[in-house]
């Protein structure tokens, strides 16, 4: 499937804003469907941690996950910054979303960058999570500065290589889930290659890898996409308790 970066800059509606702090980046952007929601889905966008990606390319998916009969909510948060205060803000916002929420199946979905910080903050929420589904997330910090994800993005969110911050490195590589997780990544990703999900779902031994054969980075986030029923259909399945596996 080619891996065309048209979802980056297609236009869709924006959803209903809310604040959870008071910067301008410390935003929730609400869809909410008609019929009484399923489910929650509390989405982190991905952009490799950089302040020149945002949201807003993720919005084609918030409205098709709606339309599906989920509740979103599309996350926002501070990038270029320390990496504490990038992991804070996703945390904060997870929780005032749950907050909002209480009582209903909270699920955790992040593409990307933000696959690594949905994965990273689900065993830290404040909130009940019942599972979390990474879009190629990138979860080995040491093994994507190796692989110089993106011309050295790795470094630049966490401020320097593996020998000059290593508990830096240490800190915010992924470690097991402590809910439900799916990891769905394509195996002919060119930027979070699908080995790191492999490795990942090996060293933690709880995850379910469904593998997307001839798929690259960028399909599993476009609902016009031929993978987008995958992805529903991992969310059903952690929403209603059912294997994440078929």
């Amino acid at each position: 499937m080619a891996d065309s970066r048209d979802i980056l800059t297609r236009p869709a509606a924006a959803g209903v804003t809310d604040v959870y702090g008071p910067d301008p980046d410390q935003v929730v952007e609400w869809f909410t469907p008609v019929s009484p929601p399923r489910a929650t889905v509390a989405v982190v966008h991905g952009g490799f941690w950089r302040p020149e990606y945002d949201r807003a390319h993720l919005r084609p998916l918030c409205g098709a996950l709606r339309d599906a009969g989920m509740r979103v909510a599309a996350v926002e948060y501070r990038r270029g910054v320390a990496p504490a205060v990038t992991a804070g803000d996703v945390a904060a916002a997870v929780g005032h979303v749950g907050e909002a929420v209480a009582g209903e199946p909270l699920l955790l979905l992040g593409h990307s960058a933000g696959g690594h910080l949905a994965l990273y903050l689900e065993p830290r929420a404040a909130v009940p999570v019942a599972g979390v589904v990474a879009l190629a997330p990138v979860t080995d910090m040491r093994d994507g500065w190796r692989r110089d994800l993106d011309g050295g993005a790795v470094a630049a969110f966490l401020g320097g290589s593996p020998e000059e911050v290593p508990d830096l490195y240490d800190e915010f590589t992924v470690a097991e889930p402590g809910s439900r997780a799916v990891v769905l990544h394509g195996d002919v990703d060119e930027w979070v290659p699908v080995e790191m999900s492999r490795e990942y779902v090996a060293r933690t031994g709880r995850t379910v890898l469904r593998e997307l054969p001839g798929v690259g980075h960028f399909p599993p986030i476009d609902p016009e996409s031929a993978v987008w029923p995958v992805l529903r259909e991992t969310l059903d399945d952690l929403a209603t308790g059912r294997p994440a596996t078929h």
